[in-house]
């Protein structure tokens, strides 16, 4: 038979391919592997049934305050940390992945507000005569649904492309 240091350790490499928060699984493993008094069985081995994978759904489930886990349908995560946009290029790009994952959450008329920056910036796409033309049949003499059209083309642009703002920011910036 095994020593109990080498069941301990036999134990923790079970524990590895679990995706739970470190700190989770060593609390767990402190706990299962406390020794009888005589030192000869750890705690999960005294137990008349054992499953490593519900014990930890379990543990997962009384501990998910403390360990900031959400149940999702396949086990337990840890949400995903989404960080605040903070530069213009960063809302662009946040803009432009709401665009893509629901053309109407980014209203037409809101789209003119990144004209300005796209066009300084060399990020728009290319505006040929006929673009220009088709939008002045479209727009008449509005310049500001223009400039929100050549955005919106601009999207479209970059959803075909499954390209960010940022990497075509880099690519532009590159050989400056």
């Amino acid at each position: 038979m095994k020593s109990i240091e080498m069941r301990a350790s036999d134990f923790k490499r079970e524990l590895q391919p679990f995706a739970f928060p470190e700190s989770m699984k060593q609390e767990f493993y402190d706990y299962w592997t406390e020794p009888n008094a005589s030192k000869t069985k750890m705690r999960f081995e005294q137990e008349k049934t054992w499953d490593l994978s519900r014990r930890l759904s379990r543990w997962a489930n009384n501990n998910k305050d403390k360990f900031n886990l959400q149940k999702t349908e396949t086990g337990f995560r840890q949400p995903k940390i989404i960080k605040e946009p903070e530069t213009e290029l960063e809302k662009l790009d946040h803009t432009l992945k709401m665009y893509q994952e629901k053309f109407e959450s980014v209203p037409f008329l809101e789209m003119g507000k990144w004209y300005d920056f796209i066009k300084k910036e060399r990020l728009m796409k290319v505006i040929t005569k006929e673009d220009i033309e088709i939008l002045r049949e479209a727009y008449g003499d509005d310049n500001y649904k223009c400039r929100c059209a050549c955005v919106q083309w601009t999207f479209d642009n970059m959803t075909k492309m499954d390209r960010t703002f940022a990497w075509l920011y880099d690519l532009v910036n590159r050989f400056q």
